[in-house]
Parts: structure tokens; C-alpha cells; sequence
């Protein structure tokens, strides 16, 4: 998919995570990637295998700001894509949108995303 027509269609800015931090399938604890970027409906994740389009993962995300057993975040979200890294042919970027977030969650993710992201479409002398 043209990455611009993508683009076109968010609602949200996008957001990239200024730290390391891990997508994990809630259920079995399997990582499924690095969080790359964010945004309260959906988020881009980098992965070492192909996830198939259209599946519903229970995603586990932990919240940096807190450390205690609270400071997961938890979310059904589903993917939309899945295609092979431009630079690393080792990796897939699979992109997810968030289907359900219960109140607590989304509030933990808000906190996360003003605390540990950065814009993306802000100029260079803004950051």
C-alpha cells in the first residue's frame, strides 16, 4: 500500500517511541516485536516473523513510568498489514489497529505516548 495514501487517512499524529519497548501477546507472553511508533488507535510494531493481516491479538505492552505489577497495558488490536522491512530483511513492520482498550488502559497509553514519544510531523527545530 502507498505509504502516502496511509499517511492521508490517519486521524491521529503518529508518534515514535523514544525507547525500547516490547509488543508481547498477552496470553502466551510471546514478543511479537518492537513498538515503533503510536498513536490512540493503532500503533506499528517491527517483528521478526510475518503476522497475517486481519488476526486479533491480545497485546501487552508494559508502561515505563510504572513499575508495578499495574504497569501493563493491555489492548485487543488487529492487524492490517504486514510488509518486509525497507532496510532490514530480517524484520516485517506489521501495523495494528487497536480494536478494544478498556478506560484504564487508554489513559495508561495517553501517559505513555506524552511522556516517552515524539512527534513525528514536527520540524527538526521543534524537537
Amino acid at each position: 500500500m502507498n505509504r502516502s495514501i496511509t499517511e492521508n487517512r490517519r486521524k491521529h499524529n503518529r508518534h515514535s517511541l523514544a525507547f525500547f519497548m516490547m509488543a508481547m501477546e498477552a496470553k502466551s507472553q510471546e514478543v511479537l516485536g518492537q513498538l515503533m511508533d503510536i498513536t490512540s488507535e493503532g500503533l506499528l510494531i517491527d517483528s521478526p516473523r510475518p503476522l497475517e493481516p486481519g488476526q486479533d491479538y491480545l497485546l501487552q505492552l508494559e508502561a515505563m513510568y510504572d513499575r508495578s505489577e499495574e504497569s501493563m497495558i493491555c489492548f485487543t488490536a488487529r492487524t492490517k498489514w504486514c510488509r518486509p522491512d525497507a532496510i532490514d530483511p530480517f524484520l516485517y513492520g506489521v501495523g495494528f489497529e487497536i480494536t478494544h482498550i478498556a478506560p484504564d488502559d487508554a489513559e495508561a497509553l495517553q501517559k505513555v505516548t506524552e511522556t516517552y514519544t515524539v512527534r513525528d510531523d514536527l520540524p527538526l527545530s521543534e524537537l
